[in-house]
């Protein structure tokens, strides 16, 4: 499973899911993940004045990318429990 970000036809970023289940540097969740990658899109929010894009892993993180580069921005908890709806 791949993540890409395109702007204007231009490949900005680009995450395989083992990239996906290692970012930011989570190297101990690769272990015993069979089909490494993200388990469901949350998709498009607004923090502050940055354009993100969210996913869930399938280690319960949620990671945020900035749509203008396709940075990784954020990584958080699934307390809310988005990932299960």
């Amino acid at each position: 499973m791949t993540l890409a970000f395109y702007l204007d036809g231009k490949l900005l970023a680009e995450y395989s899911g083992m990239d996906i289940a290692v970012l930011p540097d989570n190297t101990d969740n690769r272990r015993g993940i069979s089909h490494p990658g993200y388990t469901r899109v949350l998709g498009y929010r607004r923090v502050g004045r940055r354009d993100g894009f969210e996913i869930c892993t399938q280690d319960g993180r949620i990671l945020l990318f900035d749509i203008s580069n396709g940075d990784l921005v954020d990584e958080s908890r699934d307390y809310l429990k988005l990932c299960e709806r």
